[in-house]
């Protein structure tokens, strides 16, 4: 079988260097600078037309320690004197089928000299294409040292913890227990599940990375488990309805019929067909009960999620009485439906989730779903997302500098993200070697950090008020000064503490920065700060 292996890519790279100008010489460069070609493939069949390549390099055991690669990276080789923006299409369409390949890095090797800035606006913010021209890399006196300088600069420039949108892929870090139970709670029963955690915490991303995974278990039939999601804070404010609810649905429905054509066929709404106001409400139910049909005939599920659910529910966002409609239709179809639909809620609390009524109303929440909550990342999980990240930046993060960054952050992404790069910033800017950051490093950034995450503890304030009586602020400084959470309720301590806010024991806040927050703004009760 290797020998069969060894064969075709032999075949593949004789091919390669017939029908690419310089292609051997391109070819035994990127073997020499420190890859293995694994797969090239043409993009078009036509042999007489010039095209594009995708290459799968391995990179070598130096490359892949230096900068926390995957066992394989795509590489885009382009012929033309100007890069084309479909072959960032194909090369995101290969990462999206393979998922072997390294997410953050593609390699791209064009001869267009511009085409990094010329094709940036195509290139999706969460990955890394670093653009080298044929010139360059053939003319490379020592290809290990090229590979490793232009990796320590364009990956170096990436900037790789900044907190950005919810995040998958390579910047998607731990939570496995959390993944597993998700998954579990979805697909084998048929309980609604609330997911709850701070602003921030990584509710939305945990929710793509485990869709991510149905999509990549898919067999031949489609996906494990059909998803829709409906962003309360992406819906039009024209449509903050029932109608605007159920369009939404319909419009991530066609949305997944574009990703598995075969979904398409289950509903002629699927395809791109337009929809008068007055036909939406109906057509829009007919097709997701005709998913519902398609997915229990295969031992399939529907799945859909809603984030920000607390804008059904308080009368701001979406008129109660269309939140409470969208929902008991949700809950129907899992009364209905049990063994070929779910659905997920996301939010912040479980106050409105929990409340009965609303403008005496049954809430089709009320003790009808599993709740889960989810904290910081525990220490192992938050040492491998900074170690990572960090070598991506030629940074070498020592135990004590993560101990640091988790007794700051408490674990939260966000946060943890938020330090780590202003270290990240201030560390030299030539980094021909990892650069060592030890906690004297960490520590010189908190000044910045405290200023940096104001408003976000503006918000985790909000949301410790979320979870307790009124007061709570201020009976939380009282419990710092006390020493001891003896003071809180029982209940109160024990979703702080499954927040990821307050560490069990003697009174110390998980999230460190918080502590100060909290000092600084919230005054201690007269009866507190007189002892």
């Amino acid at each position: 079988m290797e020998q069969w292996k060894q064969r075709r890519i032999e075949e593949e790279g004789e091919r390669f260097a017939r029908l690419v100008d310089h292609g051997a010489a391109l070819w035994d460069q990127l073997t020499k600078a420190g890859f293995a070609i694994t797969s090239a493939r043409r993009l078009l069949s036509d042999p007489d037309r010039p095209s594009s390549w995708l290459l799968y390099l391995q990179p070598s055991e130096a490359l892949l320690r230096r900068f926390e690669l995957a066992p394989e990276v795509l590489a885009v080789v382009s012929p033309f004197d100007v890069a084309q923006a479909r072959d960032i299409d194909e090369a995101e369409a290969e990462l999206a089928r393979t998922h072997r390949l390294d997410r953050g890095l593609v390699l791209f090797v064009t001869r267009e000299a511009g085409a990094a800035e010329r094709l940036g606006a195509v290139i999706p913010w969460e990955r890394r294409y670093v653009t080298v021209t044929f010139d360059a890399l053939l003319d490379a006196p020592d290809p290990q040292r090229w590979t490793t300088e232009l990796l320590v600069r364009d990956l170096g420039a990436m900037r790789p913890f900044v907190p950005g949108a919810p995040v998958a892929d390579a910047h998607f870090f731990g939570r496995d227990a959390e993944l597993l139970e998700l998954e579990r709670r979805l697909l084998r029963h048929a309980t609604p599940v609330g997911l709850f955690g701070l602003r921030k915490v990584g509710k939305s991303s945990l929710l793509q990375s485990l869709f991510r995974k149905f999509e990549r278990d898919a067999d031949a039939s489609g996906p494990v488990a059909v998803t829709l999601h409906c962003d309360l804070h992406a819906v039009s404010f024209a449509r903050k309805n029932l109608p605007g609810l159920l369009r939404a649905l319909l419009h991530s429905a066609r949305e997944a019929a574009r990703r598995w054509p075969q979904l398409a066929a289950v509903h002629p709404s699927l395809g791109d067909v337009a929809l008068r106001d007055d036909e939406l409400m109906r057509t829009a139910t007919d097709a997701l009960e005709a998913l519902i049909s398609w997915c229990r005939a295969r031992q399939r599920k529907l799945i859909v999620a809603i984030d920000e659910y607390e804008r059904l529910l308080d009368g701001a966002s979406v008129p109660v009485r269309d939140g409470l409609d969208f929902l008991e239709y949700l809950r129907g179809l899992n009364q209905q439906h049990p063994t070929a639909f779910n659905h997920v809620f996301i939010g912040l609390s479980r106050r409105l989730a929990n409340t009965h009524r609303f403008d005496g109303r049954q809430n089709p929440l009320f003790a009808a779903y599993f709740p889960m909550v989810l904290g910081g990342l525990s220490r192992e999980e938050l040492g491998g997302m900074v170690r990572k990240l960090g070598r991506r930046a030629s940074l070498d993060f020592d135990h004590e500098a993560i101990d640091r960054v988790a007794a700051e952050s408490g674990g939260h992404p966000f946060l943890a993200r938020t330090l780590a790069d202003l270290t990240d910033q201030r560390a030299p800017a030539a980094r021909a070697r990892l650069v060592p950051v030890g906690a004297a490093a960490i520590e010189a950034e908190v000044p910045a950090f405290d200023e940096e995450v104001r408003y976000v503890m503006s918000e985790v304030a909000d949301a410790v008020e979320e979870l307790g009586a009124p007061g709570s602020l201020t009976a939380v400084v009282d419990a710092l000064v006390a020493g001891s959470w003896e003071g809180l309720s029982p209940g109160f301590v024990e979703d702080l503490r499954r927040y990821g806010v307050i560490l069990p024991g003697h009174a110390h806040m998980r999230i460190g920065v918080f502590g100060r927050w909290l000092r600084r703004n919230i005054a201690p009760s007269r009866r507190a700060a007189h002892g």
